[in-house]
C-alpha cells in the first residue's frame, strides 16, 4: 500500500503532498533539509535527514524472503510490469501498422485531412 503519515504525525501534517515520500528520499547525507509544502500549499515544512540507516543485503533477503506471493509490493511489481508490457506490444503495433507514425505519446498520428474527412455516411429524410 502507499505509503502513508504515520499516526502521531497527522495533526501536523494532514495534507502531505502526493510526492513526499520522493522529496524525502532525495535526502542523501546526514544534514541536509529540504522544504515540504502541504496539499493546500499553506504550510511549509522543513525536514532534515537526522540518520539513515541502510540494511544489509542479507537483512534485505531475510525479510522479503517471508513475504511470498501474496505479498503487496510483489502484486503491485507483477501489475506494473504487466501494464508496461501491454502498453509496449500496443505501441509497436500502432508503429507497425501505421509506418511508423506515432506520437510520443503512443497514440497514432492521424493527419488533419483524415480526421475532418466526412465519415461517407448519410442521413435519410
Amino acid at each position: 500500500m502507499p505509503y502513508t503519515v504515520p499516526e502521531e504525525f497527522q495533526p501536523v501534517l494532514s495534507y502531505p503532498p502526493e510526492k513526499l515520500v520522493d522529496q524525502l528520499l532525495n535526502l542523501k547525507r546526514p544534514g541536509q533539509a529540504t522544504v515540504i509544502t502541504d496539499q493546500p500549499r499553506s504550510n511549509h515544512y522543513v525536514a532534515v535527514l537526522v540518520t539513515r540507516s541502510q540494511p544489509d543485503l542479507k537483512k534485505f533477503r531475510k525479510q522479503y524472503s517471508r513475504s511470498g506471493p501474496d505479498a503487496v509490493i510483489y502484486n503491485q511489481l507483477v501489475s506494473d510490469r504487466v501494464a508496461d508490457y501491454r502498453k509496449s506490444v500496443i505501441e509497436q503495433l500502432r508503429r507497425e501498422a501505421s509506418g511508423g507514425n506515432v506520437k510520443d505519446n503512443g497514440l497514432l498520428d492521424i493527419p488533419e485531412s483524415i480526421r475532418k474527412r466526412d465519415s461517407g455516411r448519410y442521413e435519410e429524410d
